[in-house]
């Protein structure tokens, strides 16, 4: 385990004490666990691309964990067998933290821890309030009595309830006229129209006795 301190100092670099967080920064402890998986060289991604996402003032120390690396015989100098652990001093939600790597670590590449705080001191307990007394002093005893006689007795209920608003009256409407159907005078009967007469045609004289009329007249 190879850690390296961020914080700043004439000491600063790669130590194998962790360095501790500065007390005086507002926040909460975090532990970021990145296991990356092999490809991560063949992705064209660096850890300290991953760790440049990370806001450097909350970070308080990474440590590196190369347990996992191969003999030489059988490493293969494309695969990534390391493992880093990000103590971090923030004030960033785990969902801030999570976003930071979206173009960068796979969701399982990465876990995310939030130390439990110190316990904060009890508060100290309020003083008790004194406690009141039940009797009443004789001077307010006598104020009470003397604007009680100014007030006179209270008024009687009445029987029924008064409201301010008018009362309301059905309002009448005016009848309309009263309208007689008008009588017509009966129609005149009509009598049945008669058939028209057909006359015999009459009868026209013969031509020859035209003639011998004007023959005995002219004579």
């Amino acid at each position: 385990m190879v850690e390296a301190k961020t914080a700043s100092g004439s000491d600063a670099g790669w130590d194998d004490e962790p360095a501790k967080a500065a007390a005086s920064k507002p926040g909460r402890d975090v532990i970021l666990r990145i296991q990356p998986e092999a490809d991560l060289f063949r992705r064209v991604i660096e850890p300290r691309v991953v760790f440049a996402s990370l806001p450097a003032d909350d970070i308080v120390s990474i440590a590196c964990d190369l347990s996992h690396v191969p003999s030489l015989e059988t490493i293969d100098v494309s695969d990534c067998f390391m493992r880093f652990v990000v103590t971090m001093r923030t004030e960033l939600s785990i969902e801030e933290i999570c976003s930071r790597f979206d173009f960068t670590l796979a969701t399982e590449e990465f876990q995310i821890e939030v130390l439990a705080s110190e316990a904060a001191p009890a508060p100290a307990p309020a003083a008790a309030a004194p406690a009141a007394s039940g009797e009443v002093s004789g001077s307010v005893a006598a104020d009470l009595s003397a604007i009680l006689a100014k007030l006179g007795p209270a008024p009687l209920p009445s029987r029924r309830p008064t409201s301010s608003r008018p009362r309301l009256r059905p309002r009448r409407w005016p009848s309309p006229p009263l309208r007689l159907p008008r009588l017509r005078p009966p129609l005149p009967r009509r009598l049945p129209a008669r058939p028209p007469t057909m006359r015999p045609p009459r009868a026209s004289a013969p031509p020859s006795a035209c003639v011998s009329t004007s023959t005995a007249s002219t004579s």
